[in-house]
């Protein structure tokens, strides 16, 4: 799975209490329970995270997104710090890479997107769009490489892995 993010955290991603904050300021007058049935079904998903054969993930998120402070300064410190764990664990299996405000403009603002791929060659890849209110499949071939050469000119616009570990961990000595 190759991501692009330029709001929040991907949701396989994220640590309990982001999502809980993130779902409870997106669902405006959601009652709690709703809230916390999304929450729990958000935390069920990254099981895929734990199997013997967990997904390849590359994300590339942009830097607003480490700098937002989604739950307040303690919350965020620790989704930072999570971030950070799971990409340096051993044998992990998700590259994590930044996008610098200073780079300015680049393939990746009209929105986020991920591409999915499938280990059979009969199943081509996917682009998911997502929406307010829905989410838009891309199954075309044009519309695939498309978003393919996106992603490739944003993982060159973005900082290493190294930098972007070393730039998440400043952002989050930084949260006061």
């Amino acid at each position: 799975m190759r991501s692009y993010e330029p709001q929040v955290i991907p949701g396989l991603l994220e640590t309990e209490e982001y999502t809980r904050a993130l779902i409870r300021s997106a669902l405006v007058r959601a009652e709690p329970e709703e809230i916390e049935r999304r929450v729990q079904a958000r935390m069920a998903r990254q099981e895929i995270l734990t199997r013997s054969d967990p997904p390849e993930i590359w994300a590339v998120l942009d830097e607003p997104v480490i700098r937002r402070p989604v739950g307040g300064p303690a919350v965020m410190r620790a989704q930072l710090q999570h971030l950070i764990d799971v990409t340096a664990a051993p044998n992990s299996t998700i590259t994590l890479q930044i996008v610098p405000l200073a780079i300015g403009s680049h393939a990746g603002l009209l929105g986020p997107f991920v591409i999915m791929d499938f280990p059979s060659s009969e199943d081509p890849s996917v682009v998911y769009l997502e929406t307010a209110t829905d989410g838009l499949y891309l199954e075309e071939a044009a519309e695939v490489e498309r978003y393919t050469l996106m992603f490739d000119h944003l993982r060159a616009s973005a900082l290493s892995t190294t930098e972007s570990a070393s730039f998440i961990d400043r952002v989050a000595a930084e949260m006061t």
